[in-house]
């Protein structure tokens, strides 16, 4: 049996041994853990690539066609962001699935903000598109002022 100090309780003729607490059946041991990890890709490995690789295709100075596929997944990405948090906040609104009975206000406030840097973002790259400088400008400063408190304060200390 162990005390406060991680020694075994032993009689006062010997001295204390210590035990070291990974040891114990009853605690896995990080190596095993990590081996685990390092044998099942939890597709990390996949985006991590997607990432590394495709990054000279995604982060270019260069404007693509409407209807080049760098372009049309972006959209996709983006509308497919804006539907998921609407359809988030429309069922916490009707309360129709069991998922969406209790909601906290981190809750609320994590799909507000990425409902409103998606829509925000929409409305940069519309007004880019239209050629209207000043707009973008106080769009971005719009975008900017959601899409920071959100990654600094919200996402970093959410559930």
């Amino acid at each position: 049996m162990l005390n406060t100090q991680g020694f075994e309780k032993q009689s006062l003729g010997r001295q204390p041994r210590r035990t070291a607490l990974w040891n114990a059946p009853h605690i896995p041991s990080y190596v095993s853990i990590f081996k685990r990890c390092a044998t099942q890709d939890h597709g990390l490995r996949r985006r991590f690539l997607l990432v590394v690789i495709g990054i000279r295709w995604f982060q270019r100075d260069v404007e693509y066609a409407l209807w080049h596929p760098v372009r049309l997944l972006g959209y996709y990405a983006t509308f497919a962001i804006l539907y998921g948090t609407s359809y988030a906040i429309i069922g916490r609104l009707k309360r129709s699935k069991t998922v969406y009975a209790h909601s906290h206000s981190s809750d609320w406030a994590f799909l507000i903000l990425l409902w409103l840097t998606t829509f925000t973002g929409i409305v940069i790259h519309a007004t880019r598109l239209l050629e209207m400088p000043l707009t973008t400008y106080a769009m971005y400063v719009l975008h900017l002022m959601i899409a920071v408190p959100m990654l600094i304060l919200e996402v970093p200390f959410a559930k």
